[in-house]
């Protein structure tokens, strides 16, 4: 039988080319930069800050459609080949993004190209390979895999305001995009491929389709789908809304950029604490602790006058949250469904995820104008961490035939 060390000697290509392609995909890049973008395509067009989150939301929804095809593209032609042709499409169309015009239909367009090309690149694409080289420490190489995004979300908020002031929004936009090609694309190119670990993979895979008419049969899959789907919105909701709600309060840009990128670091902070635990602990107690403290971090992000202190404490607290999502999803699906369903599993429940993640945004923009203010939306979004984390709390013991594989 492996260890855990043994496990990590042969893995260690697949974790570090998983760390950087994850993070300079669709799940780190857009997602930690758009907040970034929003006072610079505001003031350029003309369009009002709704108008302007309204492409994250685009980008989210269209993953509801985009995952579950990559994840068939997966099953039918490997990982590896999904994730070499995504990372060098993700690229070009974030780059894309530089020739926006005043159309907002064209605007919208570039958001759901940038859907369709980096759909290879989001979490549950990665997940299967990296379940299939570790068994023994798959919690913890799952939280190292996924700190990519961590990473960029500590780099890129500070280095796209920085970029727009030197270069404007345009070429921010070309520049960015040019990391996934130059850094992840190669990585992947030479280090990321697919094993079957015998532990943990003994059975060839059945027929998609029918494995997930299994898992949507299984209870426990509408609890962590509607779960994810909570914790997803509420995430969506608070960072890449933390910028322009800072701003609010008097943050100048450079400020408000740093305390983003308190976010992402404690997004790595949370990846790798959470994957540890996942190891050692009930998966849902882990999970349940991290979305309720992020829960309290909307809190702290209430009031009028906003104690800077408390501000960093809320950042730590929903970057960690943010951190333990993409850990704690694989890992239950490897736990309750089995290794080898796990690929179709996380294609489902990234539906309820991305869905989640698309009406956040959206809906956080107009319930801050319905109300005046943010401390309605961050009750909201607070409530739904805490819902959604003590909801996993619900899924009792692993099956004993899954538990150990």
């Amino acid at each position: 039988m492996a260890t855990a060390r043994a496990e990590f000697k042969a893995g260690w290509g697949v974790l570090l080319s998983s760390a950087v392609g994850f993070g300079l995909g669709t799940s780190g890049l857009p997602f930690y930069t758009a907040g970034i973008f929003v006072e610079p395509l505001s003031k350029a067009f003309g369009w009002s800050v709704p108008t302007v989150q309204g492409g994250l939301t685009t980008l989210m929804l269209a993953n509801v459609f985009t995952l579950p095809t990559a994840a068939w593209l997966a099953e039918r032609f490997g990982n590896r080949r999904v994730v070499l042709g995504s990372l060098l499409l993700f690229g070009l169309s974030f780059m894309a993004m530089a020739a926006q015009t005043r159309s907002i239909a064209l605007f919208y367009l570039h958001w759901l190209a940038i859907s369709a090309a980096g759909a290879g690149t989001l979490p549950m694409i990665w997940a299967r390979p990296i379940s299939g080289w570790f068994a023994k420490a798959r919690g913890a190489a799952l939280g190292l895999a996924m700190m990519g995004t961590g990473v960029v979300g500590v780099i890129s908020p500070v280095l796209a305001n920085s970029l727009i002031e030197r270069f404007s929004w345009r070429g921010a936009y070309l520049i960015l995009g040019v990391l996934p090609l130059i850094l992840a694309l190669p990585l992947a190119f030479g280090l990321f491929h697919e094993r079957e670990n015998p532990e943990a993979l003994n059975a060839p895979l059945p027929d998609p389709a029918l494995v997930g008419a299994l898992v949507a049969r299984n209870w426990r899959f509408w609890l962590i789908g509607a779960a994810f789907l909570l914790i997803g919105s509420a995430v969506a909701c608070v960072i890449p809304n933390l910028v322009k709600l800072l701003r609010t309060h008097s943050f100048t840009p450079g400020h408000a950029a740093q305390v983003a990128s308190v976010i992402g670091l404690f997004v790595i902070i949370g990846r790798a604490a959470c994957g540890a635990l996942l190891d050692r602990v009930w998966a849902s107690a882990v999970a349940a602790s991290f979305f309720v403290l992020a829960g309290v971090g909307c809190l702290l992000l209430r009031g009028v006058h906003l104690n800077p202190i408390a501000v960093v404490v809320a950042a730590a607290a929903v970057g960690a949250a943010a951190g333990a999502e993409f850990d704690v999803m694989p890992y239950l699906a490897s736990r309750y469904f089995g290794v080898e369903h796990v690929g179709v599993a996380l294609g489902l429940l990234g539906v309820f995820f991305y869905f989640g993640a698309a009406l956040g945004p959206w809906g956080f923009s107009r319930l801050t104008e319905m109300a005046g203010g943010y401390d309605t939306p961050l009750l909201v979004a607070g409530a739904m961490f805490a819902i959604g984390g003590l909801a996993l709390m619900l899924l009792g013991r692993y099956p004993a035939e899954h538990a150990a594989n």
